[in-house]
């Protein structure tokens, strides 16, 4: 009974260490990272270090304004509320396009 029991401690044991190897590696890290994070506080004075605030760069734009054409549209209402004859769905039923003109750019 004496030797089970040795045989168990022992196994628990095994089990435990690397356990314990794993932890006491991510306790050091921890330390370490705060001791460099505290140094660079100081470094700085003790404050953190921002950049000053500043007004947002005005960009240009990438195309010119003379570049292209105004096409000119006109909006129509395209959809319709209709019931299909095969279901007893009721949805909105958009019409077709028709083919467009095209007219060459030069």
């Amino acid at each position: 009974m004496s030797l089970f029991l040795l045989f168990l401690i022992f196994v628990i044991v095994l089990i435990l260490m690397p356990v314990f190897r794993f932890a006491r590696r991510v306790n050091a890290m921890r330390t370490q990272f705060n001791e460099m994070a505290s140094r660079a506080r100081q470094a700085y004075g003790g404050e953190r270090h921002q950049e000053p605030a500043s007004a947002p760069v005005r960009r240009r734009k990438r195309i010119s304004r003379d570049v292209g054409e105004y096409v000119e549209y006109e909006e129509v209402a395209a959809a319709s509320r209709t019931t299909s004859e095969y279901h007893e769905y009721t949805g909105v039923v958009e019409d077709q396009i028709s083919d467009v003109e095209w007219e060459d750019v030069k």
